[in-house]
């Protein structure tokens, strides 16, 4: 396994150090860091916690926690794709394409 950064690194060792597990309410995914399984917990649809606002999108029946994440969605129904040079993978905005290039890389980000 390698990681594109040092912190995840860290992040990583830490889970298997740490003796705190964290339980959705929701399905029963478990994982040691509390941010998370909050962040976690925030991805379910229909969520049952009333403070998260669920953002839907017009034209399918998807529904996001953060009004950018719905932004990011929308992009994948115009047809528009950004193609990975390292092995052809698809993706619907820039962003979501320089994250996955790291992966084929050995710097921290791509231009």
């Amino acid at each position: 396994m390698t990681f594109s950064q040092m912190k995840y690194l860290v992040q990583h060792v830490d889970t298997h150090t740490r003796s705190e597990s964290y339980t959705c309410d929701i399905c029963g995914h478990s994982c040691s860091c509390r941010e998370k399984i909050t962040l976690h917990i925030r991805g379910h649809t229909n969520n049952p916690y009333d403070d998260i606002q669920q953002h839907e999108c017009p034209l399918c029946d998807k529904a996001f926690c953060h009004a950018s994440g719905l932004s990011r969605h929308l992009l994948s129904h115009t047809g528009k794709t950004y193609d990975c040079v390292y092995c052809n993978k698809k993706f619907s905005d820039r962003s979501t394409l320089k994250r996955h290039a790291i992966k084929h890389s050995n710097t921290e980000e791509i231009d």
